[in-house]
């Protein structure tokens, strides 16, 4: 995500694609977080596409 870096974004993007299964998505962060920012921020956050639970939230819960 950015705020007015848009070509900087798209730098990190292309740099971080070889390395990811997927396309690296680029999102403009909301004007409402960017006023807590200001402009040229950044932000890169890495997740799996599909997460799966851990092993031990399967059991039920309580008696």
């Amino acid at each position: 995500m950015h705020f007015g870096a848009v070509e900087l974004a798209t730098e990190i993007a292309t740099e971080l694609g070889p390395s990811s299964g997927q396309p690296v998505v680029i999102e403009s962060l909301p004007a409402v977080l960017a006023a807590h920012t200001g402009m040229g921020v950044l932000a890169v956050s890495v997740a799996p596409l599909d997460p799966q639970p851990a092993a031990d939230s399967l059991e039920p819960a309580g008696p």
